[in-house]
């Protein structure tokens, strides 16, 4: 299996899990409000009766407010790990830049912002950094390429 298969597989299970966690989140919530209702009749604390019910009630929100922090902390955790793997499938979506393409350009983009270009050498490309020296960046770091025309006053 090629390692974009295997990332497609990966997401169709973390999109899978996130549905789960979203489920759990919105069950876990519904069941708290019901067990806040439930506890909201129970105000008065006049008997042992009571008591024992105030703690059957209040043990149980407490199970119930422990199982909605799970529930939510599940679903933040597949809801990162969902947007990571789609951003490493763009990365590899990505039409990858040759030599031909950045020969004539004037400007290429990175993921640091444009820049002014210096030189393209065979694998690389020299840009202007605004200091004596020039940064380089191999290729497939770029995103974009430009080809800005110099203007001209008379």
């Amino acid at each position: 299996m090629s390692g974009y298969a295997r990332l497609l597989d990966r997401l169709a299970y973390a999109r899978g899990e996130l549905a789960l966690a979203e489920q759990d989140v919105e069950r876990a919530n519904g069941a708290r409000e019901r067990a806040r209702t439930y506890r909201g009749g129970l105000l008065s604390y006049g008997g042992s009766g009571s008591q024992a019910a105030h703690r059957q009630v209040q043990g149980e929100l407490d199970r119930l407010l422990r199982d909605a922090k799970e529930a939510h902390d599940r679903m933040e955790h597949w809801g990162f790990e969902v947007r990571r793997l789609e951003n490493m499938l763009a990365k590899q979506e990505r039409p990858r830049l040759t030599r031909d393409d950045v020969l004539g350009a004037t400007h290429i983009r990175t993921r640091l912002g444009w820049h002014e270009v210096v030189s393209v050498n065979s694998t690389t490309v020299s840009v202007a950094t605004g200091h004596p020296w020039n940064d380089r960046y191999p290729f497939e770091k770029i995103l974009q390429t430009a080809k800005l025309e110099q203007r001209t006053t008379t």
